[in-house]
């Protein structure tokens, strides 16, 4: 009986890229994209590691996080979900559609729920009332949405792609990673992986390199050039006009080190998109008061906490550098600083712990810029 089961979860032995349904190419446009399918089918696009056999996959890739080949770089390729995660969003979309009869064909569903979405007052794009409605709860990047304007301009960015609505719609319910990963390139100076498009239901990502996790037990050095590489990510997602990103999970393993020591973000997924310049026309109480992180909910300074409805009210929040600061910088990146470091630049420690519990309300945002000046010099 085991030896049936184990034939039956490992045959074919290696994932075959080039089956249209290993792909889930039948369900689109219930799917992350089509404009790589070309690629796949042609078998320019493999798998390289222990990910490519099946029944290992099976066993210990729960994640659906494959890696391989394209035109001679290493990728990333992810389902972006659990196959129990993936399934259940088949079902609630039928479910969403009122769909008494069951969910023959989700292709069809997600057709049907575009149709039913669109906006048509300004342009054929899907309504953002509809999306915000509907999108899932654990998916955060829409929470603070609260206009037409941002989701348009998501959607245009992902013309180049082909993405068709349907493809949106889907990726927006499941995981929009790859949204985010279209609408602020790589070749446009963002600290991401690039983005190279997706099949069926696997989307495609450059292979950055090695966690930043890894490098916590490099040489002091090392690690202050990745410090000041985090602190300028973090006020690039803080100040970028008109959108805003602020990323809710500064884990280690969500940032990867290229060869030349280029940090990137590479899980894209927890990051909330806010209208700048909505707050700014709106004018809400308080709107220009500089938010200020205090790890809501925490009673000690061993957890990370945040309030989505501050960071989506306020023009300005310190989050980001909150985060960068409590999360990564003083507990791994710049911990156990050489004597001669402490000499020769003596308010460097103290910026650090400044960045992270600021003594004075404001006071985050400017250590963090002292901080950036100073490691420059470094």
């Amino acid at each position: 009986m085991l030896v049936l089961a184990l034939l039956k979860y490992s045959w074919p032995f290696h994932i075959n890229l080039k089956d249209p349904l290993i792909l889930d190419i039948p369900k689109c446009p219930a799917c992350f994209g089509e404009n790589l399918c070309p690629q796949f089918l042609k078998g320019n696009i493999v798998l390289t590691n222990w990910t490519r056999v099946t029944l290992l996959s099976k066993l210990f890739n729960a994640k659906n996080t494959y890696y391989g080949r394209f035109q001679g770089s290493p990728i990333i390729l992810k389902k972006l979900a659990h196959d129990y995660e993936l399934d259940k969003l088949d079902k609630t979309l039928c479910q969403i559609l009122q769909k008494s009869n069951g969910c023959e064909n989700v292709g069809t569903n997600i057709r049907m729920a575009t149709h039913l979405w669109m906006n048509h007052a300004q342009l054929p794009n899907l309504d953002y009332h509809k999306i915000k409605a509907n999108t899932p709860e654990e998916i955060e990047t829409f929470q603070c949405v609260k206009s037409q304007d941002l989701l348009d301009f998501l959607l245009k960015r992902t013309f180049v792609y082909h993405l068709k609505h349907e493809h949106f719609l889907f990726t927006a319910f499941t995981n929009p990673e790859p949204l985010i990963a279209m609408a602020f390139p790589a070749d446009e100076d963002w600290p991401f992986p690039k983005y190279y498009g997706a099949c069926g239901r696997f989307s495609v990502f450059e292979d950055v390199g090695n966690s930043l996790y890894d490098y916590i037990s490099s040489p002091w050095i090392k690690r202050a050039r990745l410090t000041l590489q985090i602190l300028q990510m973090a006020l690039k997602f803080t100040f970028n006009d008109p959108i805003g990103l602020y990323l809710t999970d500064w884990n280690l393993d969500n940032f990867a080190v290229t060869e030349n020591l280029q940090v990137k973000l590479i899980d894209l997924e927890n990051i909330i998109l806010v209208n700048r310049t909505l707050i700014k026309d709106t004018k809400a109480p308080g709107w220009n008061v500089e938010h200020h992180s205090v790890a809501f909910g925490c009673e000690t300074r061993d957890c990370f906490s945040y309030s989505v409805e501050d960071v989506c009210t306020h023009y300005i929040s310190d989050h980001n550098v909150f985060g960068a600061c409590y999360g990564v910088v003083k507990p791994f990146l710049l911990k156990d600083m050489p004597q001669d470091i402490k000499v020769t630049y003596p308010l460097l420690e103290r910026l650090a712990l400044e960045c992270a519990w600021p003594s004075t309300p404001g006071g985050r945002l400017e250590a963090a810029r002292q901080l950036i000046e100073l490691l420059k010099l470094i």
